[in-house]
């Protein structure tokens, strides 16, 4: 491997394990709180990092093996649990603000989430080249559906967001406020990040940069769901 593919693969391995870490930690902390909606989030979050997965174990077998995943292997890995992750987000969302028509946009959700999971599972055993192209052994590019149905993760996970902040910010609690604050920065770095990380050439300049976001917004969307303690006595100047 290149030192860049190398520093993309390393990033890409960093992003994963704290997304797949903060995940497991909000998830877990349904049982003390007893709230559905930090497990449905908790198993969502890292299904925000899914698209650099196959980038993270790519990056692994290439330096054991000398070989990455093959291009099939790869898009498989990224893509086939998407609309899992996405149904989980918004079944988080609707428990909290659309409670009266989640049953509707749920059922939207499926829908389109088995529709793209039948054309991605066929064009990938049939040609996996209409998915998209593999650069290497830890970047790749996607066209077509499978890139209009990214985007429209993304845009949904926004929406929704958005949505929910103002709820929080509406609030007469002061924590509530200070949950939406800290998700609305989260989302807008990861929105930031992975429109960046899309359409900018990853460099030694560029590549940390991005990847550093989306890191923060990781971080961020636990502060969001969790509001630690000592979050609490530093903004809410709580004893």
């Amino acid at each position: 491997m290149e030192d860049i593919e190398i520093l993309i693969g390393s990033f890409s391995l960093i992003f994963c394990i704290i997304s797949t870490v903060i995940g497991l930690i909000v998830a877990s902390k349904y049982r003390k709180y007893k709230q559905n909606t930090l497990l449905y989030v908790g198993l969502s979050l890292p299904g925000l990092a899914l698209p650099w997965y196959p980038s993270a174990i790519s990056f692994l077998l290439a330096l054991g093996t000398g070989d990455g995943l093959t291009a099939p292997v790869y898009f498989l890995i990224g893509n086939a649990f998407v609309p899992i992750s996405l149904f989980l987000w918004m079944l988080a969302l609707t428990e909290l603000i659309f409670k009266k028509h989640q049953k509707t946009i749920l059922i939207i959700y499926i829908v389109i989430g088995i529709i793209f999971e039948i054309y991605f599972l066929y064009t990938l055993f049939t040609d996996y080249t209409e998915i998209g192209e593999l650069k290497g052994a830890v970047e790749c590019t996607y066209h077509g559906i499978t890139e209009i149905y990214l985007i429209f993760t993304l845009f949904s996970i926004f929406i929704t967001s958005v949505w929910f902040n103002i709820h929080c910010f509406k609030s007469d609690d002061a924590e509530v406020r200070l949950k939406g604050l800290f998700l609305m920065i989260g989302l807008i770095l990861y929105v930031i990040g992975a429109i960046a990380d899309g359409f900018i050439p990853l460099d030694f300049i560029t590549l940390p940069i991005i990847r550093v976001i989306l890191i923060i917004s990781m971080i961020m969307y636990y502060h969001a769901w969790i509001l630690p303690n000592y979050v609490k006595k530093l903004f809410l100047k709580q004893e």
